[in-house]
């Protein structure tokens, strides 16, 4: 099993520079169960909302990507529900205030390594280099793309 952060999942529904190199990395991910958490439903609708209230995205574009996650969520991903465990281990992970992690990274690292993921894959660096440093393998879904 492998744990997607929200951080790759935006860029499937949103377009952005990285979005054709992200699609196509998550393609061959498929076939290694990809897996999310009931937090990433709450953090991808938290991230469209701040995109939609900043005027970044339409609203009806952006209800239209909340749909089309749902509906991949639902079909083609795995949805893990967070447990006491992965609280009391995202603060244990907090309190190594070297590593920079905010709550919610916090609480993707603990429920994938709670639940046996094997690798996560993200775009966000601070989450990769906490993650290694706290020995979950991580990896960078896109290191560079131009715009």
């Amino acid at each position: 099993m492998v744990y997607l952060d929200t951080s790759i999942l935006l860029p499937l529904f949103i377009r952005e520079p990285k979005s054709e190199v992200v699609r196509a990395r998550l393609q061959a991910l498929l076939k290694h169960n990809p897996t999310i958490s009931e937090w990433t439903r709450t953090e991808f609708a938290s991230a469209i909302g701040i995109m939609a209230r900043s005027r970044r995205l339409e609203q009806d574009v952006a209800h239209d990507a909340l749909r089309a996650f749902h509906a991949m969520a639902d079909s083609s991903l795995a949805v893990l529900v967070p447990e006491k465990e992965d609280f009391l281990l995202a603060s244990r992970f907090l309190e190594r205030f070297e590593l920079g992690l905010r709550a919610g990274d916090a609480l993707h690292l603990a429920i994938a390594a709670n639940h046996g993921a094997k690798e996560i894959y993200a775009l966000d660096h601070i989450m990769i280099r906490s993650a290694q440093k706290l020995n979950i393998k991580a990896h960078m879904v896109v290191e560079r793309v131009s715009s």
